[in-house]
């Protein structure tokens, strides 16, 4: 059975949301190793760090290494 899913999530001072068509348990386990990947990588804080203080809207393009992270994780090419 399909669901529609809506998760929110706090890092550090970033709140992020998240929705996803499909089974509970592998969107939250996306969501989860997103959380853990951007949290672990130095160079991808400071790129969300810079944005936000900036307010720019960060997109695969003016992002390659966190779009290849999203990538990676939830199989999409932008952000």
């Amino acid at each position: 059975m399909n669901y529609r899913y809506r998760e929110f999530f706090k890092t550090g001072p970033f709140l992020a949301g998240y929705v996803s068509k499909g089974q509970l348990y592998p969107a939250i386990k996306e969501l989860n190793k997103f959380s853990d990947s951007i949290k672990s990588k130095k160079e991808i804080w400071d790129i969300l760090n810079k944005a936000a203080k900036t307010f720019q809207v960060l997109s695969v393009n003016s992002s390659p290494l966190l779009g290849a992270v999203v990538n990676e994780i939830f199989g999409v090419l932008s952000i």
